[in-house]
């Protein structure tokens, strides 16, 4: 679980079923070029240059991606998946 007062926490992209993806507690735009914006605007992801992924398992696969290289296309140099075991 993301702790918003832990520092060393990476801060996390979620999408949930419907395809909706947050970033932190902000919800990110549909649109590919806001979204690049929201990200590079994050001060907590300019700084440690990582963020998270976590999908719904129902999320497509299209989408993940489409999160993923917005946050690349922003300047992230590290873009990571995250699992919740089981």
């Amino acid at each position: 679980e993301q702790s918003p007062n832990d520092p060393d926490a990476m801060l996390l992209i979620s999408i949930d079923a419907a395809g909706k993806a947050k970033l932190g507690e902000s919800e990110l735009s549909d649109d590919f070029d806001a979204m690049v914006e929201a990200i590079k605007a994050n001060k907590k992801i300019e700084a440690d240059g990582r963020v998270a992924i976590e999908a719904d398992p129902k999320v497509p696969y299209g989408r993940v991606i489409q999160v993923m290289s917005a946050a690349h296309r922003a300047g992230v140099p590290s873009v990571g998946l995250a699992s919740n075991r089981l």
